[in-house]
This record gives C-alpha cells, structure tokens and sequence, in this order.
C-alpha cells in the first residue's frame, strides 16, 4: 500500500467505505467531501480524527478480531483429539500473523480507520475505559464531544468530562 487510506462511515448516508486519504476524497454514494490530511504534516503523526475532531486515537493490528476468536475457537475444540497440540499451532500461527500484519490507527469516536500513518508507535494502544466514554457520547447524540488532549490550548472538557481549568 502506497500512501495513507482511510476507512470512515460517512456520517450523511451511513456508507462504509475505504480510499486513498488524499485532498478531495468524498462519499462514492452521496459525494459528502471528508477532510484531507493536514498540510505540512509529513512524517509527523495525526493529533487528531480528521473527520470528527476528537483526538484520541488508538492503535491496533489492522486484523479481524472475530477472525481471530474462530482460530482459537477451533483450535480449543480440537485440542482434545490432538493433545493439545491445536493450541500450539494457533499459537504459532498468532505469533506469525503478528509480525506480519500491520497496524491500523483508529478513532474512538467515529471509528475512522488509518492506515499506513507515519509514526504508529506514538499511539497509546486500545483503553477499554475511553472506548466507553466515547461510546456512551456517541449514543447521547450524533454531534461529537472534542475531549482536550495533554499539550492542548483552548477550552473544553479535560479527562472524561471535568471541565477545563480557567
């Protein structure tokens, strides 16, 4: 994959759909435009979701977790006419597609899906408790709640809904 690809739910039609993060791209069934990467940005990682604002992002292997869950699911099913062994070769085969796969920077909020951002590492990895937040946000109401990040100016909400200083 060359480049950055995004993968977002357009928030006019509900469409699913994945392309090229480049200047100009919008929704192939109603044309809404989502916003390009920002400019002079190259090299430095994404501070916040360009679609819906919110900056917390968290990483991931850009793999199918109910893909996964069906490999150990088998493999614990066959465990008892191999010995055990099924176990072992899901293991093996976790640790193998581990390596290989890369990973996938995704909002909280409107799960838009990065791929092939520079600087994955600077991403915390998944937190249940922020997933939580900003999904009870979500089904409050469809306008998003911009939560501040450490390191940002400006007013707002600060660490789960206390107010900001000042």
């Amino acid at each position: 994959m060359d480049g950055i690809e995004i993968t977002w739910l357009c928030p006019s039609c509900r469409h699913v759909q994945t392309a090229p993060w480049t200047p100009g791209v919008a929704c192939t069934r109603c044309g809404r435009p989502i916003p390009g990467p920002p400019e002079g940005s190259t090299g430095l990682p994404l501070e916040r979701c360009r679609l819906c604002g919110v900056g917390e992002l968290y990483r991931q292997k850009d793999f199918n977790v109910r893909w996964g869950l069906a490999v150990v699911a088998l493999a614990a099913v066959l465990a008892y006419w191999t010995w055990g062994l099924s176990l072992v070769g899901a293991l093996l085969l976790d640790t193998w597609l581990y390596r290989r796969v890369p990973w996938v920077v995704i909002c909280y909020y409107c799960h838009a899906h990065y791929r092939g951002l520079p600087g994955v590492k600077a991403y915390e990895t998944f937190d249940l408790l922020k997933h939580d937040v900003y999904k009870t946000l979500r089904e409050q109401g469809p306008t998003p709640i911009v939560l501040d990040g450490p390191g940002i100016q400006g007013p707002g909400i600060r660490e789960f809904g206390r107010p900001a200083d000042g």
